[in-house]
């Protein structure tokens, strides 16, 4: 996933194409959205070459597998 945020004080229009087709997203200003890796925008990374849009990717919030964080425990009882 990545997010795409404006940074500037204007709005504008961003076209990304998808694999449906394209869409077109305003973001006014200061305002992100979050789009997934296969969307493609040349707008964007023209933004972002001009200072004015910012692209940061984060990973996926849910984990694939399940893991057990539990440590197993030590028996403190001694014999004496």
């Amino acid at each position: 996933m990545r997010i795409v945020k404006n940074t500037s004080l204007q709005g504008f229009y961003i076209s990304f194409t998808t694999p449906e087709g394209n869409k077109d997203i305003f973001l006014t200003p200061k305002s992100s959205i979050e789009t997934p890796d296969s969307w493609s925008s040349p707008i964007a990374e023209n933004l972002v070459r001009r200072r004015m849009a910012t692209i940061r990717y984060v990973e996926d919030k849910s984990p694939s597998i399940f893991y057990d964080t539990k440590l197993p425990t030590r028996n403190k009882k001694r014999n004496k």
